[in-house]
């Protein structure tokens, strides 16, 4: 994706307007949604935050984009950096954490592909290698391998 005045260009992500992020604010009496309530500084050091993510929203009828739309204020949050950082990422970093945005997000494309037949079982273990039931001996003999294990107690000295 790239922005350019401001504007996402690619999949369907434009700018939040300004008049939206004015009206999110005013709602929000220029507290943080995330829960700690401290003001917020200006706009250009306040980020909002889809809710829920674009990522898990269905798309619309017309296929023209979002239910429901991507700049409805009712569905945008200001937050401040850190707070919004904490929940699209997680306290802990960048990676994707149970209760973050990026976590659902995976999950869900987890789901949609096993769903759809992307995800495929493991397949069975190749004849002979360790992860298969039977071993191989060098004279050609098979063997089971729940046979050849032993406790410590009986294994020679």
């Amino acid at each position: 994706m790239t922005r350019l005045l401001g504007i996402t260009l690619g999949l369907d992500r434009v700018a939040i307007p300004p008049r939206v992020k004015v009206d999110v604010v005013i709602r929000q009496k220029g507290k943080c949604s995330c829960g700690c309530n401290k003001p917020l500084s200006c706009l250009d050091e306040t980020r909002f935050d889809h809710n829920p993510p674009l990522a898990l929203r269905s798309r619309s009828a017309a296929g023209s984009g979002y239910d429901p739309p991507a700049n409805d204020p009712r569905h945008i949050t200001a937050m401040r950096e850190r707070c919004h950082d904490r929940k699209t990422n997680h306290p802990r970093g960048s990676h994707t954490t149970l209760d973050s945005d990026k976590h659902a997000i995976a999950h869900t494309d987890r789901l949609q592909a096993k769903h759809n037949g992307f995800w495929q079982k493991p397949s069975p273990p190749m004849p002979g290698s360790r992860r298969s039931r039977f071993k191989k001996k060098v004279g050609g003999r098979t063997e089971s391998r729940e046979v050849l294990e032993t406790s410590p107690s009986e294994s020679p000295r």
